[in-house]
């Protein structure tokens, strides 16, 4: 027996009629659920990347950059203690108004589609394990 690439096989015990199988997506309603979940959490991810790219227009725009880095300067007195501390500085700046998009997209919506059974605290301590390897 030969089979041609795209030809359909029929079992012969199905009287030679292709069977209908079982939808694989699952109903009609879980997959609207499913969309749900996914478009908000891609709402976020993009809620996210221009928050992102909102703070460094403003770091640039309003020379907060150059009088944070004097600062740093000014504390450090050695160019990588500057770096170090420009960067922590940054990364605490940035975090903090990130921090309910995170909440939301990792704990709150996750929770509403019983995706995620994880208690408030434990989700913050996740969470502020990977802010802190993230310095």
């Amino acid at each position: 027996m030969e089979i041609n690439p795209g030809e359909i096989i029929v079992p012969e015990a199905s009287g030679g009629k292709p069977q209908e199988t079982a939808d694989p997506g699952g109903s009609g309603e879980h997959r609207q659920e499913a969309r749900r979940y996914h478009r908000l959490g891609r709402w976020a991810g993009f809620s996210r990347t221009a928050l992102g790219l909102l703070f460094l227009a403003a770091l640039l725009l309003t020379g907060v950059s150059k009088a944070l880095s004097l600062w740093a300067h000014s504390l450090a007195g050695n160019s990588w203690r500057e770096l170090a501390v420009y960067g922590l500085i940054l990364y605490a700046a940035y975090e903090i108004p990130r921090f309910p998009l995170d909440f939301y997209s990792g704990h709150r919506i996750p929770r509403k589609f019983g995706v995620s059974r994880q208690a408030p605290a434990d989700w913050l301590l996740v969470h502020g394990t990977g802010v802190l390897l993230g310095m």
